[in-house]
């Protein structure tokens, strides 16, 4: 399993190397996104969950993956706004050389979409990936509203209308992947399931689904080319500690007590440790880059964790394989 794990990071390799090669440009790149937001992840997702034997055991189980997920985000959240009171990071003179957005946001918000699924697959398989999807959710809605607010400039922009709230809620809730478990639960409960040859058809593109998702990382971590200054060397250090090692320690701590004191499930205690565990969300340095609010920090952190998690998630496997 370990060397599949080691394969998905060298596809990553290959996307950074060809993206700078330029052998993947602009067109290209945004082609690869909407495959797999909006094909080849639905199809493993719909594939995953409709094979699956769905009873109130497990529905039960993604309820609580979803309360365990809102108890673990606010935590590292607690955690990271009295660490950036107590840093006091020093800001630029304008939004655009600010550091706190880049750092908090960087700090709390794993890359458990692309990344996490994959890597739940490998190790997990579909039954790690069905509550893996609930840790999702409660990641999904802080990234698009917490998350994107901190970007924004407050002398100039003000604070989200009701109706913006709604989109977001409605853009999180219709997400693709969402929508493909939705699907999923649905053939699963009614007993439908995939007819012989639309389930080998998705698992065939469901197959596809991660070694692109890797590419396409790879891809955008291509993107960065601009040097970090010395003065936000320490600051990118610091938020890949805190989001590699810190979140899921305080993961780690809560599922541990949520399974052995509460009796859950212990793939649900897994699957909020390994989401915690991922490198900073890509959707971030997006987000940054939006709101012109130092995207090449924001795009370094994104990278430098990415590179470290190769290290780091499997020593968080390990620790779930002992306690859990």
């Amino acid at each position: 399993m370990y060397a599949k794990f080691f394969q998905l990071f060298l596809i990553m390799m290959i996307g950074f190397v060809v993206r700078r090669l330029r052998l993947i440009d602009e067109r290209v790149h945004s082609g690869l996104n909407n495959l797999i937001v909006y094909l080849f992840f639905p199809c493993l997702i719909i594939q995953s969950i409709a094979t699956l034997d769905v009873n109130g055991e497990r529905l039960l189980a993604f309820l609580v993956s979803i309360l365990l997920a809102l108890a673990v985000f606010g935590a590292v959240m607690l955690f990271v706004n009295i660490y950036l009171k107590v840093r006091k990071y020093k800001n630029g003179p304008t939004h655009e050389t600010n550091v706190y957005p880049a750092a908090y946001a960087n700090m709390i918000t794993p890359n458990s979409g692309f990344l996490g699924f994959a890597i739940v697959l490998i190790f997990y398989g579909a039954d790690g990936l069905f509550v893996f999807i609930a840790q999702n959710v409660v990641m999904m809605m802080l990234l698009l509203s917490v998350i994107r607010d901190h970007f924004r400039d407050p002398a100039t922009v003000g604070k989200p209308t009701a109706a913006e709230k709604r989109k977001r809620l409605l853009k999180t809730v219709f997400q693709p992947h969402f929508v493909g478990a939705y699907i999923g639960l649905l053939l699963a409960v009614t007993g439908i399931g995939l007819p012989g040859m639309l389930s080998d058809l998705f698992t065939s593109l469901g197959g596809i689904a991660a070694p692109l998702a890797m590419l396409f990382t790879g891809s955008i971590l291509a993107g960065s080319r601009e040097p970090v200054p010395k003065s936000e060397i320490p600051v990118i250090a610091e938020s890949c500690v805190v989001r590699l090692l810190v979140a899921p320690a305080i993961a780690c701590l809560i599922s541990v007590v949520a399974v052995r004191l509460l009796g859950v499930d212990p793939m649900t205690g897994i699957g909020a440790v390994i989401s915690m565990a991922c490198p900073a969300a890509v959707l971030v340095a997006v987000f940054a880059d939006e709101q012109h609010c130092n995207e090449r920090l924001a795009s370094w952190i994104v990278v430098i964790s990415t590179a470290l998690s190769m290290f780091t998630i499997p020593l968080w496997i390990q620790i779930c394989d002992r306690v859990f």
